[in-house]
């Protein structure tokens, strides 16, 4: 699942006038360490942050979380490591195996107890793989990779035991949307297009989950070609038919980008969280707190009113767990991440807070009694073309 999500801070730059040109930006390629820990309620959890970048291990039973940003600039970076134990609900962060830089996509790889992080920031691309048994990152360096690109997605098929990833912006002009399908596989380190015959519209910042009850790949929302306007629609991927299938469920929600949605088995539900509903709203976006559900079995979309909500956010990340639905991090503006841990319980209708509750307070700072430690980011020779970029 779904980013580090790179698009929104070039945003930022623009709006900030950091004396770039209208049509290039140079990119951050990778971070210092965030080196703070963050108390937050008498338990340990992340800083406040958008954009984090999370996966399921269920052999583990843990949530591992990596990096994200705490506001705008290349300074902004976060870059660190933690995992979430769902039954014990707490936060631990994994020390001395610092990511090795920003992705835009990750999922973590079961059978091969690996995490895989593809990171186009560089001046080269990058496929890294973190060993959970052994605590260490490796760059793969695969014969070939994905093409450069932000805002896209990636999550694991288990059943196939490949890690797909999925759409976002050409890194290279800064303006097309990209609609073409990888697998990567770890065992021979290849990555390989898929090319299927129908395929969704290209879509930036997608969000795709897997459903184990139906071996298929859901897709749900995002960017359309141009950032003018936002999807609504409803894919699934079958692996081994090479195939995309329209689903046009009934009663889908508004389009919207910048959500997230997590696959709750218990209730065999997609749970949906958050979003914008509105891109001609940039820079000034408007965030909602409204929670969906996507039934598998009627192939239906329905809007619930649980207990115990978050605030309206955008920017956090979800994932499901072998229990309830996580949710992390995101914020009501790109300015007022927060560090909020909530579970969701798809057949109880309620979300419950259990980690977290401080925000960031600007750019650069934290409020709420946390101080940012110096996060240093090397700026890439990569530039980015024409266009507005999210």
């Amino acid at each position: 699942m779904s980013l580090f999500r790179f698009g929104s801070l070039l945003v930022g730059l623009s709006l900030l006038a950091f004396g770039c040109s209208p049509t290039s930006h140079d990119l951050p390629s990778s971070a210092g360490s965030f080196e703070d820990r963050y108390t937050v309620h008498g338990s340990l959890a992340p800083s406040p942050r958008g954009y984090p970048l999370m996966a399921y291990d269920p052999v583990k039973d843990r949530v591992y979380e990596v990096g994200g940003y705490y506001g705008y600039g290349f300074d902004a970076v976060i870059n660190d490591l933690w995992s979430f134990a769902p039954r014990t609900r707490t936060w631990t962060q994994i020390a001395d195996v610092l990511p090795p830089g920003n992705g835009d996509a990750l999922a973590l790889d079961v059978q091969s107890r690996r995490i895989i992080e593809y990171q186009p920031f560089a001046e080269q691309i990058e496929t890294w793989a973190y060993d959970l048994e052994t605590g260490k990152w490796e760059n793969r360096h695969p014969a070939v990779e994905p093409p450069a690109r932000w805002g896209s997605m990636m999550v694991y098929d288990p059943a196939a035991d490949r890690i797909l990833l999925y759409g976002g912006t050409d890194l290279n002009d800064g303006s097309t949307v990209l609609g073409d399908l990888w697998a990567y596989d770890y065992e021979s380190n290849s990555w390989t297009a898929l090319h299927p015959r129908v395929s969704p519209a290209p879509h930036h910042f997608p969000v795709l989950e897997y459903v184990p009850t139906i071996d298929r790949v859901v897709l749900f929302g995002g960017f359309q070609q141009g950032f003018a306007s936002l999807f609504n629609d409803t894919w699934a991927y079958d692996y081994r038919r090479n195939r995309w299938v329209n689903l046009r469920p009934k009663n889908p929600p508004a389009p919207r980008a910048y959500h997230y949605m997590a696959f709750d088995p218990a209730s065999n539900q997609i749970v949906l969280f958050g979003g914008i509903l509105h891109p001609s709203d940039q820079p000034d976006e408007t965030t909602i707190n409204e929670t969906w559900t996507y039934s598998v079995s009627r192939n239906a979309w329905m809007q619930v009113f649980p207990d115990g909500a978050p605030g309206p956010r955008a920017w956090h990340a979800m994932s499901h767990t072998g229990g309830p639905v996580v949710l992390f991090g995101g914020g009501a503006s790109r300015f007022s991440y927060t560090n909020e841990t909530f579970l969701y319980k798809a057949g109880a209708r309620r979300w419950e807070l259990v980690a977290g509750g401080a925000k960031a307070g600007g750019s650069n700072t934290l409020t709420d009694g946390g101080a940012v430690g110096p996060v240093a980011a090397r700026l890439s020779s990569r530039r980015a073309g024409s266009g507005q970029m999210r």
